[in-house]
């Protein structure tokens, strides 16, 4: 009762989205087999911009994150086609969050599979910025797995 209660509930009735589907599908196919008309074309397009505003931040995100759903990591081996190296996140946000104020980071993060322990992968600081002024650039490595 409580699921029923608080379920997202639909934005159109159940015919209307029936119908909807079916006059994409129509479109689609159409056009699939080039005897679409500029109707199709615009109807596509409509559903296509729609679901873009909708789903590119969540992918946006995903890219973002790394993750292994959209591409394979590299695993340090950048030849593999399309793999991602490291999370752009952790380059972008984590680690300044946590650096420290007198420096900036220059951060490359890599991802690495957990159950490999040779050869060892772990972040590596490859210079300090103590007695610096603020303007040092602390220069590092992170590893995800």
């Amino acid at each position: 009762m409580l699921v029923r209660k608080n379920d997202l509930k639909p934005e159109i009735d159940d015919k209307t989205a029936r119908t909807q589907i079916t006059s994409i599908i129509s479109s689609f196919m159409s056009l699939s087999l080039n005897t679409g008309t500029q109707l199709d074309k615009d109807l596509i397009n409509k559903y296509y911009d729609s679901s873009s505003r909708l789903l590119d931040p969540i992918l946006d995100a995903l890219a973002m994150e790394g993750s292994y759903k959209l591409n394979p990591p590299c695993y340090l081996n950048e030849t593999v086609p399309g793999c991602t190296l490291g999370s752009k996140w952790t380059e972008m946000y984590s680690q300044p969050i946590m650096g420290s104020p007198n420096a900036s980071i220059l951060n490359v993060d890599v991802f690495h599979p957990v159950y490999q322990t040779n050869p060892v992968h772990l972040p590596k600081i490859f210079n300090t910025c103590t007695n610096q002024p603020a303007s040092c650039v602390l220069n590092m490595t992170t590893v995800v797995n």
